[in-house]
C-alpha cells in the first residue's frame, strides 16, 4: 500500500509512504538511481497518509491517520525527530501541499458543516490561517471516536476493540436516541473522524456509528486481513458485536437501530439484516453486493482478479464457491423482515443492477417490505444533484418512519 509522495528536487530524493516493510504505512526514501528505498519513520504505528517536502528545509511535513482523526507532523530529514505541528484547526485535513519557496504548507480542511475549504500554516511565524473558507450557514457538532469490543481476541490475548465515528444530532432528540449504523464500502476503506455534508441537514436525526468493522484500512495490514476469504462473516459478527455495545449506553435506544451501508458496505448491511434483523428496524441498501460469487465474475473484468481473489476467495474452487454463495445475502432474502430501501444505478458496471433487482425479487416474494429505487442515469454512486436530493429525501423520511417512537 502507497500514499502520497513528494519529490525533493535539490537530491532528487523522492519520499513516500508504504507499508511494504511493516504493519502500518511508514515514511521511505527512495532513490531513482539506486531503485533503493530506506525506511525514514516506518513505525509511526498509524498510516502515513501525505507527505510534503517543506521548501528549503531538511523538513517534512506528514499528515498521519490516528485512529480515523489526520494529525499534522514535522519530519526532521537531519536528526530523524518527529514532531506535532502545534496549533491543528479542530477541524480534518485531508491533503497538504508546500510552497515552491517558502516554508509554508497549504491544507485541505474539512469544517463542522463537512465543506473542504483551505488553510494554510506558516513555519516561520507558526501559525495557522484560513483562506477559502466557504459558509454554508450549517454546523453539526464535531465527530468523536469510540471503541467498542467485539467477539474475539486481539493480538494481546485481551477483547479485540474496534473502532466507530460517533456522530451525535445537533439537535438531538429525546433521550434515549435512535441510532443508524452507517458501513463503509471497500471493504478496504476507513471511516474517518470527519463531518459528511448530510451530517449537517437541521432537524431531528438518529445518532450515526460509523464503525471500522474488520477489514478496514488504517490499523495495520494484519486487521485489513482478519475478513479475508473464510473470515468474511467475521465483520458482519463485528455489527453484532456494535448492537451489543449500543445496548449498554444508556443515552442510545437499542430497540430503535437501522443499518445502512453501500457497495460493500450494503453488502455487510444487507449480511446484518438477515443475521440480527430481530434486533434491527430497517436497513438501506445502496448498490450492495448481494450475490457475492456473481459480483466477482461480473467485476471481473474492470478488478484486478487476483485481488478480489485474495479478499474474498477463489470462487473458481467449488468449495470456496458454496461457501460465498451460502454467506451472499440473496441466499438468505427470505430472513430480511425488515422494512427495506435500496437504491441503485442503472448504469453501474462496478456492482452491477441485476444484484439489487434480484434481491429485491427474491425479499418480496418472501413477503418482505422493500422500497426499490434505481436511477436510470446513473453509476456506482450518486453523481447528479437530482438523484442526491431525491434518494436523500425519501431515505430521510424512509429513516424517520423507520426510527420513529412506537
Amino acid at each position: 500500500m502507497f500514499s502520497g509522495m513528494t519529490l525533493d528536487r535539490r537530491s532528487n530524493i523522492a519520499y513516500l509512504g508504504t507499508d511494504l516493510d511493516g504493519e502500518f504505512v511508514g515514511l521511505h526514501a527512495f532513490d531513482p538511481a539506486t531503485g533503493t528505498a530506506a525506511p525514514l519513520a516506518p513505525t509511526l504505528g498509524w498510516d502515513a497518509e501525505d507527505v510534503a517536502a517543506l521548501a528549503e528545509r531538511r523538513t517534512l511535513v506528514l499528515l498521519v491517520n490516528e485512529d480515523a482523526w489526520f494529525r499534522l507532523y514535522t519530519y526532521d530529514l537531519a536528526t530523524g525527530r518527529l514532531a506535532a505541528v502545534p496549533g491543528q484547526p479542530g477541524r480534518f485535513p485531508t491533503r497538504i501541499a508546500a510552497h515552491p519557496t517558502l516554508p509554508l504548507v497549504a491544507l485541505d480542511v474539512v469544517d463542522t458543516a463537512g465543506v473542504t475549504g483551505v488553510w494554510t500554516y506558516d513555519f516561520e511565524r507558526q501559525v495557522f490561517e484560513g483562506w477559502a473558507l466557504p459558509d454554508v450557514g450549517l454546523s453539526t457538532p464535531e465527530p468523536e471516536v469510540i471503541h467498542f469490543p467485539t467477539f474475539d481476541q486481539g493480538p494481546d490475548g485481551l477483547p479485540r476493540q474496534l473502532s466507530a465515528v460517533v456522530r451525535r444530532p445537533g439537535d438531538p432528540l429525546a433521550s434515549p436516541q435512535p441510532v443508524l449504523i452507517d458501513i463503509h464500502g471497500g471493504p478496504t476503506a476507513q471511516a474517518l473522524a470527519r463531518v459528511q455534508p448530510q451530517d449537517a441537514v437541521p432537524g431531528p436525526r438518529p445518532v450515526v456509528i460509523r464503525p471500522n468493522v474488520r477489514g478496514s484500512t488504517g490499523y495495520g495490514r494484519s486487521f485489513s486481513a482478519l475478513d479475508d476469504g473464510p473470515r468474511r462473516e467475521d465483520a458482519v459478527r463485528d455489527i453484532g458485536a456494535l448492537l451489543d455495545w449500543i445496548d449498554t449506553q444508556p443515552n442510545l435506544d437499542g430497540s430503535r437501530v437501522a443499518v445502512m451501508g453501500a457497495s460493500y458496505g450494503g453488502y455487510v448491511a444487507l449480511a446484518a439484516l438477515a443475521r440480527y434483523g430481530d434486533r434491527l428496524r430497517c436497513g438501506v441498501d445502496m448498490f450492495g453486493i448481494a450475490d457475492l460469487p456473481a459480483f466477482l465474475a461480473e467485476s471481473e473484468a474492470g478488478h484486478y482478479a487476483e485481488a478480489q481473489r485474495g479478499e474474498y476467495g477463489d470462487a473458481r474452487q467449488p468449495a470456496m464457491r458454496r461457501f460465498l454463495e451460502s454467506i451472499s445475502p440473496i441466499a438468505a432474502a427470505d430472513r430480511i423482515r425488515s422494512p427495506l430501501l435500496v437504491y441503485q444505478g442503472a448504469n453501474d458496471i462496478r456492482v452491477k443492477p441485476q444484484q439489487s433487482r434480484a434481491l429485491v425479487e427474491r425479499v418480496r416474494q418472501a413477503g418482505g417490505s422493500v422500497v426499490y429505487i434505481e436511477a436510470p442515469d446513473e453509476g456506482h454512486g450518486l453523481a447528479r444533484p437530482v438523484t442526491q436530493f431525491y434518494f436523500g429525501v425519501a431515505m430521510i423520511e424512509f429513516l424517520m418512519r423507520c426510527l420513529g417512537p412506537e
